[in-house]
Protein backbone atom coordinates (compact mmCIF):
# COMPACT_ATOMS: atom_id res chain seq x y z
CA UNK A 1 0.00 0.00 0.00
CA UNK A 2 1.51 3.24 -0.92
CA UNK A 3 2.19 6.42 1.42
CA UNK A 4 1.96 9.58 0.65
CA UNK A 5 4.62 11.82 -0.83
CA UNK A 6 7.03 12.83 2.24
CA UNK A 7 6.75 15.92 3.20
CA UNK A 8 9.99 18.65 3.94
CA UNK A 9 11.50 18.86 7.16
CA UNK A 10 9.65 21.85 8.39
CA UNK A 11 6.14 19.52 8.94
CA UNK A 12 4.97 18.70 11.59
CA UNK A 13 6.12 14.70 12.29
CA UNK A 14 4.13 11.98 13.34
CA UNK A 15 3.79 10.36 16.43
CA UNK A 16 2.52 7.07 17.78
CA UNK A 17 -0.35 8.66 20.03
CA UNK A 18 -1.06 11.50 17.11
CA UNK A 19 -2.12 8.53 15.26
CA UNK A 20 -4.06 6.64 17.73
CA UNK A 21 -6.29 10.03 18.43
CA UNK A 22 -6.61 10.96 15.51
CA UNK A 23 -9.91 11.23 12.85
CA UNK A 24 -7.56 9.76 10.01
CA UNK A 25 -3.89 8.87 10.56
CA UNK A 26 -1.70 11.00 9.24
CA UNK A 27 0.53 14.51 10.33
CA UNK A 28 -0.39 16.28 12.83
CA UNK A 29 -3.28 14.93 15.72
CA UNK A 30 -6.87 14.95 16.55
CA UNK A 31 -6.51 19.07 17.74
CA UNK A 32 -5.69 19.89 14.20
CA UNK A 33 -8.08 18.08 12.84
CA UNK A 34 -11.03 19.40 14.76
CA UNK A 35 -9.19 23.09 14.58
CA UNK A 36 -9.36 22.47 10.68
CA UNK A 37 -13.44 21.05 10.30
CA UNK A 38 -14.43 24.20 12.75
CA UNK A 39 -12.76 26.79 10.45
CA UNK A 40 -14.17 25.20 7.75
CA UNK A 41 -17.62 25.10 9.00
CA UNK A 42 -17.84 28.66 11.01
CA UNK A 43 -15.32 30.94 9.24
CA UNK A 44 -17.05 31.34 5.74
CA UNK A 45 -19.30 34.14 5.78
CA UNK A 46 -21.34 32.74 3.89
CA UNK A 47 -22.67 30.62 6.54
CA UNK A 48 -24.77 32.98 8.75
CA UNK A 49 -26.18 30.88 11.80
CA UNK A 50 -22.05 30.17 12.87
CA UNK A 51 -22.06 34.01 13.18
CA UNK A 52 -22.47 33.90 17.31
CA UNK A 53 -19.29 31.66 17.01
CA UNK A 54 -17.19 33.28 14.68
CA UNK A 55 -15.56 35.80 17.24
CA UNK A 56 -14.27 33.38 19.98
CA UNK A 57 -13.61 30.69 17.10
CA UNK A 58 -11.26 33.29 15.44
CA UNK A 59 -9.39 34.05 19.16
CA UNK A 60 -9.19 29.89 19.46
CA UNK A 61 -7.67 29.84 15.90
CA UNK A 62 -5.33 32.60 16.13
CA UNK A 63 -4.03 30.83 19.14
CA UNK A 64 -3.81 27.66 17.50
CA UNK A 65 -1.37 29.69 14.83
CA UNK A 66 0.55 30.94 17.31
CA UNK A 67 1.05 27.31 19.47
CA UNK A 68 2.08 25.95 16.01
CA UNK A 69 4.04 28.65 14.70
CA UNK A 70 7.37 27.11 13.92
CA UNK A 71 5.61 24.87 11.76
CA UNK A 72 3.60 27.56 10.05
CA UNK A 73 6.84 29.92 9.55
CA UNK A 74 8.60 27.84 6.84
CA UNK A 75 5.29 27.40 5.17
CA UNK A 76 5.36 31.03 5.03
CA UNK A 77 8.32 31.96 4.14
CA UNK A 78 8.61 29.71 1.32
CA UNK A 79 5.36 30.53 -0.29
CA UNK A 80 5.24 34.05 0.24
CA UNK A 81 4.38 35.11 -3.10
CA UNK A 82 1.29 33.90 -2.61
CA UNK A 83 0.28 36.36 0.25
CA UNK A 84 0.24 39.18 -2.48
CA UNK A 85 -3.64 39.40 -2.87
CA UNK A 86 -4.44 40.53 1.28
CA UNK A 87 -1.17 42.88 1.25
CA UNK A 88 -2.40 44.61 -1.64
CA UNK A 89 -5.89 45.01 0.22
CA UNK A 90 -4.48 45.91 3.06
CA UNK A 91 -2.43 48.62 1.11
CA UNK A 92 -5.72 49.52 -0.94
CA UNK A 93 -6.79 51.48 2.61
CA UNK A 94 -4.56 54.57 1.50
CA UNK A 95 -6.55 55.05 -1.71
CA UNK A 96 -9.96 53.83 -0.93
CA UNK A 97 -12.68 55.78 0.31
CA UNK A 98 -13.53 53.82 3.49
CA UNK A 99 -10.31 52.78 4.93
CA UNK A 100 -11.49 50.88 7.66
CA UNK A 101 -13.69 48.97 4.96
CA UNK A 102 -10.18 47.90 3.57
CA UNK A 103 -8.07 47.10 6.75
CA UNK A 104 -10.97 44.43 7.42
CA UNK A 105 -11.24 42.69 4.31
CA UNK A 106 -7.40 42.80 3.71
CA UNK A 107 -7.16 41.55 8.03
CA UNK A 108 -9.87 38.86 6.61
CA UNK A 109 -7.89 37.81 3.68
CA UNK A 110 -4.68 37.48 5.67
CA UNK A 111 -6.03 35.59 8.33
CA UNK A 112 -7.70 32.68 5.60
CA UNK A 113 -4.06 32.76 4.14
CA UNK A 114 -2.15 31.79 7.38
CA UNK A 115 -5.01 29.67 8.22
CA UNK A 116 -4.40 27.31 5.13
CA UNK A 117 -0.80 27.71 5.83
CA UNK A 118 -0.94 26.25 8.96
CA UNK A 119 -3.28 23.34 8.11
CA UNK A 120 -0.25 22.92 5.36
CA UNK A 121 1.68 22.37 7.75
CA UNK A 122 -0.19 20.68 10.33
CA UNK A 123 -2.26 17.84 7.57
CA UNK A 124 -2.45 16.12 4.52
CA UNK A 125 -4.83 16.28 1.54
CA UNK A 126 -6.67 12.81 2.72
CA UNK A 127 -6.84 14.66 7.03
CA UNK A 128 -8.32 17.79 4.78
CA UNK A 129 -10.70 15.98 3.27
CA UNK A 130 -11.81 13.46 5.99
CA UNK A 131 -12.38 17.07 7.73
CA UNK A 132 -14.67 18.32 5.10
CA UNK A 133 -16.94 15.17 4.93
CA UNK A 134 -17.44 15.39 9.10
CA UNK A 135 -17.95 19.61 9.00
CA UNK A 136 -19.76 20.16 6.12
CA UNK A 137 -21.54 16.61 6.14
CA UNK A 138 -23.25 18.07 9.55
CA UNK A 139 -24.59 20.63 7.49
CA UNK A 140 -25.32 18.62 4.75
CA UNK A 141 -27.80 16.44 6.55
CA UNK A 142 -29.79 19.64 8.42
CA UNK A 143 -30.19 20.74 5.46
CA UNK A 144 -31.94 17.61 4.10
CA UNK A 145 -33.69 17.18 7.72
CA UNK A 146 -34.80 20.85 7.61
CA UNK A 147 -35.73 21.31 4.12
CA UNK A 148 -36.02 24.65 4.47
CA UNK A 149 -36.99 25.98 0.61
CA UNK A 150 -37.77 29.67 -1.13
CA UNK A 151 -39.00 30.64 -4.64
CA UNK A 152 -36.97 31.29 -7.37
CA UNK A 153 -38.39 33.64 -10.08
CA UNK A 154 -37.96 33.54 -13.97
CA UNK A 155 -39.89 31.24 -16.27
CA UNK A 156 -38.71 28.29 -15.09
CA UNK A 157 -39.19 29.51 -11.56
CA UNK A 158 -40.04 26.92 -8.68
CA UNK A 159 -38.90 26.67 -4.69
CA UNK A 160 -35.29 25.32 -4.54
CA UNK A 161 -33.71 23.96 -1.40
CA UNK A 162 -31.83 26.20 0.78
CA UNK A 163 -31.11 24.26 4.05
CA UNK A 164 -29.15 25.86 6.55
CA UNK A 165 -27.55 27.85 4.30
CA UNK A 166 -29.28 31.40 3.18
CA UNK A 167 -29.20 31.05 -0.26
CA UNK A 168 -29.41 27.55 -3.02
CA UNK A 169 -26.51 28.99 -4.72
CA UNK A 170 -24.48 29.00 -1.31
CA UNK A 171 -25.96 25.48 -0.62
CA UNK A 172 -24.86 24.70 -4.08
CA UNK A 173 -21.01 25.68 -3.38
CA UNK A 174 -20.78 24.20 -0.40
CA UNK A 175 -21.98 20.58 -1.42
CA UNK A 176 -20.30 20.70 -4.62
CA UNK A 177 -17.11 20.45 -2.24
CA UNK A 178 -18.55 18.01 0.10
CA UNK A 179 -19.41 15.77 -2.71
CA UNK A 180 -16.11 16.07 -4.28
CA UNK A 181 -14.13 15.61 -0.58
CA UNK A 182 -16.56 12.75 0.02
CA UNK A 183 -15.93 10.90 -3.29
CA UNK A 184 -12.05 11.33 -2.96
CA UNK A 185 -12.85 9.61 0.63
CA UNK A 186 -14.81 7.01 -0.67
CA UNK A 187 -12.14 6.06 -2.95
CA UNK A 188 -9.05 6.19 -1.01
CA UNK A 189 -8.30 2.83 0.13
CA UNK A 190 -5.91 4.91 2.98
CA UNK A 191 -9.20 6.00 4.62
CA UNK A 192 -10.47 4.24 7.57
CA UNK A 193 -13.26 2.02 6.46
CA UNK A 194 -15.74 3.72 8.63
CA UNK A 195 -14.52 6.74 6.88
CA UNK A 196 -15.18 5.72 3.57
CA UNK A 197 -18.47 3.94 4.40
CA UNK A 198 -19.55 7.74 5.81
CA UNK A 199 -18.42 9.42 3.06
CA UNK A 200 -20.36 7.26 0.34
CA UNK A 201 -23.55 8.31 2.27
CA UNK A 202 -22.79 11.63 2.49
CA UNK A 203 -21.60 11.79 -0.89
CA UNK A 204 -26.11 10.67 -1.97
CA UNK A 205 -27.21 13.30 0.57
CA UNK A 206 -25.25 16.08 -1.25
CA UNK A 207 -25.70 14.62 -4.52
CA UNK A 208 -29.49 14.99 -3.45
CA UNK A 209 -29.19 18.35 -2.41
CA UNK A 210 -27.48 19.76 -5.39
CA UNK A 211 -30.23 18.14 -7.59
CA UNK A 212 -33.13 19.80 -5.25
CA UNK A 213 -31.12 23.33 -5.03
CA UNK A 214 -31.50 23.94 -9.08
CA UNK A 215 -28.47 24.74 -9.27
CA UNK A 216 -27.06 24.82 -12.75
CA UNK A 217 -23.55 25.59 -12.27
CA UNK A 218 -23.33 22.94 -9.66
CA UNK A 219 -24.96 20.28 -11.51
CA UNK A 220 -22.59 20.80 -14.81
CA UNK A 221 -19.43 20.92 -12.50
CA UNK A 222 -20.19 17.86 -10.82
CA UNK A 223 -20.83 16.29 -14.32
CA UNK A 224 -17.29 16.59 -14.84
CA UNK A 225 -15.52 16.46 -11.80
CA UNK A 226 -17.57 13.05 -10.47
CA UNK A 227 -16.00 11.28 -14.02
CA UNK A 228 -13.12 12.76 -14.00
CA UNK A 229 -12.01 11.62 -10.56
CA UNK A 230 -13.38 8.26 -11.27
CA UNK A 231 -11.52 7.92 -14.39
CA UNK A 232 -8.03 9.25 -12.80
CA UNK A 233 -8.32 6.87 -10.21
CA UNK A 234 -9.45 3.75 -11.38
CA UNK A 235 -8.48 4.21 -15.43
CA UNK A 236 -5.62 6.40 -15.19
CA UNK A 237 -3.90 5.37 -11.78
CA UNK A 238 -3.58 1.60 -13.26
CA UNK A 239 -2.58 2.72 -16.55
CA UNK A 240 1.32 2.95 -15.40
CA UNK A 241 2.09 -0.43 -15.43
CA UNK A 242 1.01 -0.75 -18.96
CA UNK A 243 3.67 1.27 -21.39
CA UNK A 244 2.10 3.61 -24.02
CA UNK A 245 -1.20 3.09 -22.39
CA UNK A 246 -1.69 6.80 -20.76
CA UNK A 247 -0.61 8.34 -24.26
CA UNK A 248 -3.33 6.37 -26.01
CA UNK A 249 -5.68 7.27 -23.63
CA UNK A 250 -5.25 11.19 -24.21
CA UNK A 251 -5.12 11.04 -27.79
CA UNK A 252 -8.57 8.74 -27.71
CA UNK A 253 -10.12 11.05 -25.55
CA UNK A 254 -9.53 13.85 -27.70
CA UNK A 255 -10.43 12.06 -31.02
CA UNK A 256 -13.63 10.51 -29.43
CA UNK A 257 -14.80 14.06 -27.86
CA UNK A 258 -13.77 16.57 -31.34
CA UNK A 259 -15.60 13.64 -33.30
CA UNK A 260 -18.36 13.75 -31.18
CA UNK A 261 -18.70 17.79 -31.38
CA UNK A 262 -18.42 17.71 -35.04
CA UNK A 263 -21.40 15.41 -35.20
CA UNK A 264 -23.32 17.49 -32.91
CA UNK A 265 -22.88 20.66 -34.22
CA UNK A 266 -23.04 19.61 -38.35
CA UNK A 267 -25.11 16.85 -38.19
CA UNK A 268 -27.55 18.19 -35.56
CA UNK A 269 -27.11 21.46 -35.91
CA UNK A 270 -26.78 21.88 -31.75
CA UNK A 271 -25.47 25.00 -30.70
CA UNK A 272 -23.77 23.85 -27.31
CA UNK A 273 -23.80 26.99 -25.60
CA UNK A 274 -27.18 27.70 -26.21
CA UNK A 275 -28.93 24.48 -25.97
CA UNK A 276 -26.75 23.84 -22.35
CA UNK A 277 -28.10 26.45 -21.46
CA UNK A 278 -31.17 26.49 -22.06
CA UNK A 279 -31.49 23.33 -20.58
CA UNK A 280 -31.14 24.48 -17.51
CA UNK A 281 -33.55 27.18 -17.93
CA UNK A 282 -30.29 29.75 -18.57
CA UNK A 283 -30.63 32.30 -20.68
CA UNK A 284 -27.65 33.95 -23.08
CA UNK A 285 -27.09 37.09 -20.28
CA UNK A 286 -25.84 34.11 -17.86
CA UNK A 287 -28.92 34.78 -15.81
CA UNK A 288 -28.12 38.55 -16.20
CA UNK A 289 -24.24 38.40 -15.13
CA UNK A 290 -23.66 40.25 -18.72
CA UNK A 291 -25.02 43.09 -17.35
CA UNK A 292 -23.74 43.00 -13.88
CA UNK A 293 -20.49 42.50 -16.41
CA UNK A 294 -21.28 46.11 -17.91
CA UNK A 295 -21.43 47.69 -14.72
CA UNK A 296 -18.32 46.10 -13.90
CA UNK A 297 -16.59 47.79 -16.70
CA UNK A 298 -18.10 51.02 -15.79
CA UNK A 299 -16.45 51.02 -12.54
CA UNK A 300 -12.77 49.81 -13.77
CA UNK A 301 -12.97 52.59 -16.23
CA UNK A 302 -13.03 55.26 -13.50
CA UNK A 303 -10.66 53.64 -11.65
CA UNK A 304 -8.46 51.19 -13.75
CA UNK A 305 -4.99 51.06 -12.04
CA UNK A 306 -5.89 50.86 -8.48
CA UNK A 307 -9.18 50.11 -8.27
CA UNK A 308 -11.61 51.64 -5.18
CA UNK A 309 -10.08 49.38 -2.57
CA UNK A 310 -10.93 46.37 -0.92
CA UNK A 311 -14.19 46.25 -0.15
CA UNK A 312 -15.57 49.27 -1.29
CA UNK A 313 -17.65 49.08 -4.03
CA UNK A 314 -20.15 47.33 -2.42
CA UNK A 315 -21.58 49.45 0.47
CA UNK A 316 -24.73 50.86 1.27
CA UNK A 317 -23.44 54.62 0.45
CA UNK A 318 -22.34 53.04 -3.64
CA UNK A 319 -25.63 54.09 -5.55
CA UNK A 320 -24.77 51.49 -8.43
CA UNK A 321 -24.31 48.77 -5.94
CA UNK A 322 -27.45 49.39 -4.22
CA UNK A 323 -29.03 49.56 -7.62
CA UNK A 324 -27.49 45.95 -8.59
CA UNK A 325 -28.23 44.78 -5.35
CA UNK A 326 -31.63 45.65 -5.98
CA UNK A 327 -32.03 44.76 -9.57
CA UNK A 328 -31.39 41.59 -8.71
CA UNK A 329 -33.31 41.35 -5.95
CA UNK A 330 -30.62 40.47 -2.82
CA UNK A 331 -32.15 39.80 -0.09
CA UNK A 332 -29.30 41.22 2.40
CA UNK A 333 -28.46 44.53 0.07
CA UNK A 334 -25.06 42.18 -0.22
CA UNK A 335 -24.03 41.12 -3.86
CA UNK A 336 -20.86 40.53 -5.89
CA UNK A 337 -19.75 40.53 -9.90
CA UNK A 338 -20.54 36.93 -10.00
CA UNK A 339 -16.75 36.81 -11.74
CA UNK A 340 -13.45 36.71 -9.79
CA UNK A 341 -11.60 39.01 -12.25
CA UNK A 342 -13.80 41.38 -12.22
CA UNK A 343 -14.50 41.58 -8.56
CA UNK A 344 -10.51 41.97 -8.39
CA UNK A 345 -10.05 44.50 -11.04
CA UNK A 346 -12.93 46.51 -9.36
CA UNK A 347 -11.43 46.84 -5.80
CA UNK A 348 -7.81 46.49 -6.89
CA UNK A 349 -7.24 47.57 -10.52
CA UNK A 350 -5.31 46.13 -13.24
CA UNK A 351 -2.49 45.97 -10.72
CA UNK A 352 -4.88 43.45 -8.56
CA UNK A 353 -5.99 41.39 -11.38
CA UNK A 354 -2.16 40.41 -12.47
CA UNK A 355 -1.41 39.70 -8.97
CA UNK A 356 -4.52 37.21 -9.01
CA UNK A 357 -3.86 35.47 -12.27
CA UNK A 358 -0.29 35.10 -11.44
CA UNK A 359 -1.17 33.52 -7.49
CA UNK A 360 -4.65 31.81 -9.52
CA UNK A 361 -2.06 29.63 -11.48
CA UNK A 362 0.70 29.11 -9.40
CA UNK A 363 -1.81 27.85 -7.17
CA UNK A 364 -3.25 25.49 -9.80
CA UNK A 365 0.35 24.26 -11.02
CA UNK A 366 1.40 24.11 -7.47
CA UNK A 367 -1.58 21.59 -7.29
CA UNK A 368 -1.43 19.46 -10.41
CA UNK A 369 2.04 19.40 -9.64
CA UNK A 370 1.87 17.48 -6.54
CA UNK A 371 -1.38 15.16 -7.75
CA UNK A 372 1.08 14.55 -11.30
CA UNK A 373 4.29 13.58 -8.88
CA UNK A 374 2.21 11.13 -6.63
CA UNK A 375 -1.40 10.40 -7.74
CA UNK A 376 -2.15 8.89 -4.48
CA UNK A 377 -5.97 8.87 -4.30
CA UNK A 378 -6.51 11.41 -1.96
CA UNK A 379 -4.68 13.71 -3.89
CA UNK A 380 -7.52 14.05 -6.83
CA UNK A 381 -9.68 16.19 -4.01
CA UNK A 382 -6.88 19.46 -4.16
CA UNK A 383 -6.74 18.37 -7.52
CA UNK A 384 -10.20 18.73 -8.29
CA UNK A 385 -11.49 21.20 -5.69
CA UNK A 386 -8.71 23.63 -7.92
CA UNK A 387 -9.94 22.63 -11.11
CA UNK A 388 -13.86 23.61 -10.09
CA UNK A 389 -12.82 26.68 -8.58
CA UNK A 390 -10.66 27.86 -11.63
CA UNK A 391 -13.79 27.14 -13.45
CA UNK A 392 -16.21 28.62 -11.47
CA UNK A 393 -13.94 31.73 -11.06
CA UNK A 394 -15.53 32.94 -14.24
CA UNK A 395 -18.56 32.50 -13.05
CA UNK A 396 -18.39 33.29 -9.60
CA UNK A 397 -16.50 36.06 -7.09
CA UNK A 398 -15.62 33.06 -4.93
CA UNK A 399 -11.98 33.47 -5.60
CA UNK A 400 -11.44 36.97 -4.20
CA UNK A 401 -13.34 36.71 -0.95
CA UNK A 402 -11.77 37.45 2.33
CA UNK A 403 -13.50 34.23 3.74
CA UNK A 404 -15.25 31.35 2.06
CA UNK A 405 -15.14 27.64 1.66
CA UNK A 406 -13.33 27.59 -1.49
CA UNK A 407 -10.57 29.98 -1.81
CA UNK A 408 -9.95 28.68 2.18
CA UNK A 409 -9.27 25.01 -0.15
CA UNK A 410 -7.99 26.51 -2.46
CA UNK A 411 -4.92 28.09 -0.67
CA UNK A 412 -4.45 24.88 1.71
CA UNK A 413 -3.86 23.14 -1.32
CA UNK A 414 -1.50 25.66 -2.71
CA UNK A 415 0.51 25.54 0.46
CA UNK A 416 0.60 21.82 0.92
CA UNK A 417 2.01 21.27 -2.45
CA UNK A 418 4.26 23.90 -2.39
CA UNK A 419 5.76 22.00 0.98
CA UNK A 420 5.87 18.50 -0.75
CA UNK A 421 9.64 16.51 -1.32
CA UNK A 422 9.00 15.01 -5.14
CA UNK A 423 8.10 11.38 -4.47
CA UNK A 424 10.48 8.69 -5.46
CA UNK A 425 9.77 6.22 -7.97
CA UNK A 426 6.83 5.69 -9.65
CA UNK A 427 3.55 5.54 -7.84
CA UNK A 428 2.26 2.63 -6.46
CA UNK A 429 -1.17 1.33 -6.83
CA UNK A 430 -3.38 1.13 -3.26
Amino acid sequence: MSQSAPFSAYAAPNSPVSARISLQPGRGNLLDELMAMGAFVIMPLGFPMAQPLRLPFTILLILWLGMNWRSILPVVRKGWPLFVLPVLCLLSALWADNMMVAIRYGALFSLAMLFAAGVASRLDARQVAVAIVCGQGMLAVASALTGTREWIGGADGGFALIGVFPHKNILAQHMVILSIAALSVTLSSQCRPVLRLLSACILAVALGLIAQALSATAILLLAGAIPLGLGLVLIWRPAVHIRGLRPALVLGGIAVMTFGLLVLTNFYGVNLIEDTLGAFGKDQSLTGRTVIWAAGNEAISKHPLLGVGAGNFWLADNFTAVRLADQFYSSDGQFRFHNAYYETTVHLGLIGLLAAIYTYVRGGMLTFGSWWRNQERADIFFLLIVVVLLIRSFTESELFYALALGPMLFWTAAFTSLMEKPSQGRPAIS
